[in-house]
């Protein structure tokens, strides 16, 4: 067992564990996990549903596009409380790492070098914005499974590489179907590439197993509780032009914004791989990874949903074309003065001696377990909470966890009023209060006609639903009227973002 290698990979891959614990804790469980963790706990303990359980319409159709995903979060939650979700996302991560790195020594000629240079950049990019507890890690393990798998088949021209793509298929449709659809789409430029052509500069390989594998890989993805409805799921939920004006993630990313410096990463993020392409690339990058590249160029410009998916496509193929240029070869390279110094041969003598793996992994463990319990500790503290806990704890004493307990709830809000176990309005899945999706009533859009548009009447509205309770921001447009005579307010604590009404007929 060479456990030199074992303890130097511990010590590379707590890099990006380090910044997800440091930089990125807070984020990591954000706010759509609520309504994650109650369908995980529902589906534990009911099975699948089709008719909307937790929100206060009535037979509003659902497809539970990432059910397995909520069955996984809740279970990880139940049993081991928040941090497990931390280590859930953690371990994630750490297998999109090892993706990552062996995709690269696939493609790289066994580079480990460039092929962990590369691994580190793409997972440091996407834990900045993109590794939280939400389905999506999985989606990225997913694609970089079938990266991985059809780079393989390339390389050794054998077709049991093929056989764990349908499996991608069945898991995906099942893990998170809203990108189910991105599987077959990111086969097709490997179609085209299997054509030989000197011209086009397409590389030409086997293609009979290549063109089985991607019917297949369709044809399996019925293999799920909600069918068609589910692998066609991006279609319908994310098209309508409303929910881009206020969901952030379906808003094109901003770049050199130098207020924010997440944006200048959003640019750099676009900046590197094309440029790297075009000085190192000529005649050495293979069309599937330029088709590759630009379709999901195209989707990151869309929104910034598209962008992780640009960073998971683009970056990986610099491992291609960075080993064989000599510029990029001396970067890597030690310069001989520094090989002269005394200090240099010292530490490199430490470095190769059986002590320094001990001593390096001893130092990163430790690193680790002081962020690891610290954030824990914070998590305690605030008892994992959503802002608006002691607005929805009042509500608790008048309603008595009622579960029939109807809560109008403002956009962000809806997900933890229905963890709690009341009946809320709306919830961040804006998709499910679409009619062309619950086939019932086009909730999400009657919310933005009411907040952003204000053609809504509110007292109308009010009487339309005749909610048990509000729960309420201090600019929700509802607080632009006097409500006394319907609602009187039970919470309103000085510092607290929300505030909560009781409808007069249930005050005490």
């Amino acid at each position: 067992m060479n456990w030199r290698k074992y303890l130097k990979w511990a010590g590379i891959l707590s890099i990006p564990i380090l910044i997800l614990l440091i930089f990125r804790y807070n984020a990591i469980l954000d706010n759509d996990l609520w309504y994650v963790l109650t369908e995980g706990r529902y589906i534990t303990e009911h099975g699948i549903y089709y008719i909307d359980p937790f929100s206060m319409h009535p037979n509003l159709d659902v497809i539970a596009q990432n059910w397995l995903a909520s069955i996984i979060f809740w279970l990880a939650y139940s049993i081991f409380g928040p941090g497990g979700l931390i280590l859930l996302v953690i371990l994630a991560n750490v297998v999109i790492c090892i993706l990552l790195y062996k995709l690269c020594m696939t493609i790289s000629q066994q580079n480990q070098k460039i092929s962990i240079f590369i691994m580190l950049l793409t997972d440091i990019i996407l834990c900045f914005t993109f590794i939280v507890a939400r389905g999506q890690i999985f989606t990225f393990i997913n694609t970089l499974a079938l990266f991985l798998l059809l780079e393989s088949y390339i390389k050794t021209n054998k077709s049991k590489y093929l056989y764990g793509i349908p499996l991608i298929s069945i898991l995906e449709v099942n893990l998170h179907s809203a990108y189910w659809l991105m599987i077959p789409l990111f086969m097709v430029p490997y179609l085209i590439d299997s054509f030989k052509n000197k011209k086009l500069h397409l590389q030409g390989y086997r293609q009979k197993p290549l063109f089985i594998t991607f019917i297949t890989t369709i044809l399996v993805g019925l293999i799920n509780p909600y069918g068609i409805g589910a692998m066609l799921f991006i279609f319908t939920s994310f098209t309508d032009a409303n929910m881009h004006d206020i969901i952030i993630e379906l808003q094109p990313p901003q770049f050199f914004n130098f207020a924010d410096p997440y944006t200048i990463l959003n640019a750099l993020t676009i900046i590197i791989p094309i440029v790297c392409y075009i000085c190192f690339g000529k005649n050495r990058l293979h069309i599937r990874y330029i088709l590759l590249c630009l379709g999901t160029l195209v989707l990151s410009l869309i929104s910034l949903k598209g962008l992780s998916h640009f960073i998971l496509v683009s970056f990986f193929p610099l491992a291609s074309i960075l080993p064989n240029n000599k510029t990029v070869t001396l970067l890597f390279k030690k310069p001989k003065w520094l090989k002269k110094s005394k200090v240099y041969r010292k530490v490199h003598l430490f470095h190769t001696s059986h002590s320094f793996p001990i001593v390096q992994n001893v130092l990163y463990g430790t690193i680790i377990a002081l962020c690891f319990l610290i954030f824990i500790e914070d998590l305690n503290t605030t008892n994992f909470t959503h802002p608006s806990a002691n607005a929805v704890n009042t509500i608790d004493l008048f309603a008595q966890h009622n579960p029939n307990t109807t809560v109008y709830t403002p956009f962000n809000a809806g997900g933890y009023v229905e963890f709690r176990g009341y009946r809320a309005y709306i919830t961040p899945q804006a998709e499910l209060f679409l009619k062309k999706n619950n086939h019932q009533a086009d909730i999400f859009n009657e919310y933005y006609r009411l907040q952003y548009e204000n053609s809504i009447d509110i007292i109308d509205f009010l009487t339309k639903y005749n909610f048990d309770y509000l729960l309420l921001t201090g600019d929700d447009q509802i607080l632009s009227i006097d409500i006394s005579e319907y609602y009187t307010p039970i919470y309103n604590a000085e510092g607290s973002p929300y505030l909560a009404y009781i409808r007069n007929d249930l005050s005490p």
